[in-house]
């Protein structure tokens, strides 16, 4: 199998990320989803598998089957909450090779407006891990203007 970044012991990121759920997922679903058109990030597998993890923790799915059932996926995992977010910030940097940014893109753009803002801190940590590796500051102003563009990200996602 090939070697993903998002697998780690406690299991894969981007489903723990949908489902709210550390979960093993089966080599299958990962070798699956490094096949896909959108490997390793928000795909259908990945929200197929962050179902099932629900499911079998009597969870609510209803969120991610619209997902699934949506002919336009694409589409719709390619705006939102997360898209807004991106575009503040390639404003003035443009994301770097190897940074984790579409895939949290895509997790924002699946938790919907409400849920970024339930996860503002969540948010904002991702945001400066990203940019401690560009060199770019992270201390407390920082983490106050980021939750800031987090904010105004969402205002922009329920405009449309």
């Amino acid at each position: 199998m090939k070697a993903c970044h998002h697998l780690s012991e406690t299991g894969c990121h981007v489903v723990a990320e949908l489902s709210g759920i550390d979960w093993q997922p089966d080599p299958r679903a990962c070798e699956s989803c490094i096949a896909n058109d959108k490997p390793k990030t928000v795909n259908v597998v990945t929200i197929g598998v962050s179902i099932a993890a629900r499911r079998a923790n009597s969870r609510p799915v209803d969120d991610l089957i619209r997902y699934l059932k949506a002919s336009d996926l694409k589409e719709r995992l390619a705006s939102g909450t997360g898209t807004e977010l991106k575009k503040i910030f390639t404003w003035f940097s443009p994301p770097k090779e190897g940074c984790d940014c579409p895939t949290h893109e895509a997790i924002m753009n699946v938790w919907g407006p409400d849920k970024c803002l339930q996860k503002i801190e969540k948010i904002a940590n991702w945001v400066l891990k990203e940019a401690e590796k560009q060199n770019y500051p992270t201390g407390p102003v920082t983490r106050i203007a980021v939750k800031e563009m987090i904010k105004l990200a969402v205002r922009r996602s329920r405009r449309k």
